[in-house]
């Protein structure tokens, strides 16, 4: 993270770097090979559900439906 110190100057964290040494662009992420569209359907169904349901608040069509 990068921060301020005493006198307002940036003080640059150590995140920057974390990049990689031949294109200059952040270390790449390895792919997930578990993840599938299936799951993402889900958990938005299951969370749909919720806020639909017993997550509602009073509202939240007031809002949504303007």
């Amino acid at each position: 993270m990068d921060y301020e110190g005493e006198n307002g100057q940036v003080i640059l964290g150590s995140w920057r770097k974390d990049v990689c040494i031949n294109t200059g662009n952040f270390v790449p992420l390895p792919k997930c090979k578990e993840w599938h569209p299936k799951i993402a359907d889900d958990m938005r169904d299951i969370l749909c559900g919720y806020v639909n349901g017993p997550g509602a608040v009073p509202w939240q069509w007031k809002v949504l439906i303007a």
